[in-house]
């Protein structure tokens, strides 16, 4: 638990530097060294979540030794045949955590009134937990939140696109 706590210390420190901050790179430089603390525990876990060596890393061996699994979507099974070709199962974690990270932090730096509440909520409103266990579901929920603002803005194309996108990774 102390990870966690340590996580989300360091996330609210930086996030509350932005405040203070009115250069426009200082701004985006802290906004991504608060997201950093969630994309690292996240992509360098290990056992960690109900799915992790039972679906992720068993489907990595299993095509990695030629066999086919079925029920993958196309987008994660192009991300599972990269990690194949790097040799090692943890880049799947580590990409799909800097995506679904990148996703909701960006929504949130880009659409909350209060940056440092937003943070808070998806930690202990345990939506960060459920994406390590969920990990195909969060990267496409994640796409999904940051397309409703162009939903909003009628900006239908823009909306289409990222909502058939998330499909590509997840129809679970």
């Amino acid at each position: 638990m102390i990870i966690y706590m340590l996580m989300i210390t360091i996330s609210l420190m930086f996030s509350l530097i932005l405040k203070k901050i009115h250069s426009k790179k200082l701004y985006i430089m802290f906004a991504i060294l608060s997201a950093i603390p969630f994309v690292i525990v996240s992509g360098f876990r290990y056992d960690v979540g109900t799915d992790y060596l039972f679906r992720y890393v068993n489907d990595f061996f299993v095509l990695r030794n030629g066999e086919n699994i079925n029920n993958l979507e196309i987008g994660f099974l192009v991300l599972q045949k990269i990690c194949i070709l790097l040799n090692n199962y943890q880049v799947i974690f580590i990409i799909t955590s800097l995506i679904t990270t990148t996703f909701i932090f960006y929504t949130i730096y880009r659409d909350s009134k209060n940056v440092q509440l937003s943070i808070v909520l998806y930690f202990i409103g345990a939506f960060f937990f459920q994406s390590l266990n969920m990990v195909r579901q969060y990267v496409s929920i994640s796409i999904i939140l940051f397309s409703y603002k162009f939903l909003i803005n009628k900006n239908w194309l823009k909306w289409l696109r990222l909502y058939l996108y998330s499909n590509v990774i997840s129809y679970n």
